[in-house]
């Protein structure tokens, strides 16, 4: 019994020693795990710079011409068309032979009015040698009609397909005449096995493109000169309108606009964006203040800066300091000074 008693309390003691400890531990030390600990505000945000062209998303919308009938030269029926909403009549091919007789398609400044043989020359003549010669046959550039012209003429039907063409005259009823060097249809109203009746539309094309305007100016946008980017090519606008001939020639040359056209749409997606890109300064929204428009103040190094605001993105704003960036600027100032 003695023995047991000894043991018991023995156990007690030791029991009684370990409790007294922790309890001593605990009121030393009452401070959180760091893990617990309230994270210390960060008051300085560091500035980064990047490029901005400040593009947007618009509307693009199209004005046509009136529009343009091609007109067969020739009266019978039609043994063979190539047309329909969306086919391309080129210059140098044919779409259309009438009583088997193949008419070609030429884009001349001034249409063939008159059957042309040697010796004759007029502005029709200088029309054809020009076309000819853009289609890379063999004549010069100036002059009468030759034996050259002749020639040059009736390889154009023997390439396509009428080996037998005479060399001797340039009828006018064998030509369509096209405004362009290529035009895509947009109605025919003649098939194959109808009438043709010369001087009648063999086929009606859409007017020529003469502008394109960006449809709705976005707001807010950045001052400076614009671009108008299409499917990655870069066309120039004068007064947020695409006007120049090369400029109406590359937008025509889009996928997006043939897209337009098929769908008979008026107006295309585009990017606005500027010419030349802006060095800009990037700050979290939390560090603009005294906010009036696109003019606001941050701090830096406890001083104060005037910034333009010239766009956002993803929680950043794009400003422009009007001399040197600052390397830091404090998030959420407290009552700070003006920078008037």
């Amino acid at each position: 019994m003695r023995i047991g008693r000894v043991v018991l309390t023995v156990v007690a003691l030791v029991a009684a020693t370990a409790l007294g400890f922790a309890l001593a531990m605990l009121m030393m030390d009452r401070s959180a795990p760091p893990s617990f600990e309230e994270p210390q505000a960060v008051s300085d945000v560091p500035v980064s710079e990047r490029e901005f062209d400040d593009a947007r998303t618009v509307d693009v919308a199209l004005t046509f011409g009136e529009e343009v009938e091609l007109v067969t030269p020739l009266s019978g029926k039609v043994t063979s068309l190539a047309c329909g909403s969306g086919a391309a009549f080129v210059s140098g091919q044919s779409n259309l032979t009438v009583d088997g007789q193949l008419v070609v398609n030429l884009a001349t400044a001034t249409p063939l009015w008159r059957d042309l043989t040697w010796g004759m020359n007029g502005a029709d003549v200088q029309g054809l040698r020009a076309e000819l010669v853009r289609l890379g046959r063999s004549v010069d550039a100036d002059g009468a009609v030759d034996q050259r012209l002749l020639n040059a003429f009736a390889q154009v039907f023997r390439d396509l397909g009428e080996t037998k063409f005479p060399a001797d005259g340039i009828p006018a009823t064998r030509v369509l005449w096209l405004p362009t060097p290529e035009v895509t249809a947009s109605e025919c109203p003649v098939s194959v096995g109808g009438n043709a009746t010369a001087g009648e539309p063999v086929a009606s094309i859409a007017g020529r493109l003469t502008s394109a305007t960006i449809a709705h100016l976005p707001e807010g946008a950045a001052a400076g000169s614009r671009l108008l980017r299409v499917d990655g090519t870069d066309i120039p606008l004068e007064n947020d309108a695409v006007t120049s001939a090369e400029g109406l020639a590359t937008l025509m040359g889009s996928a997006s606009f043939a897209q337009a056209i098929s769908a008979s749409q008026s107006t295309l997606t585009g990017s606005y964006l500027l010419a030349q890109p802006l060095r800009v300064s990037v700050v979290p929204p939390g560090a603009l203040y005294n906010l009036s428009g696109d003019q606001g103040c941050v701090l830096a190094q406890g001083t104060p800066r005037a910034v333009t605001v010239v766009g956002s993105e993803l929680g950043q704003s794009f400003v422009v300091f009007p001399d040197e960036p600052p390397s830091s600027v404090v998030l959420s100032p407290q009552d700070p000074p003006s920078c008037d």
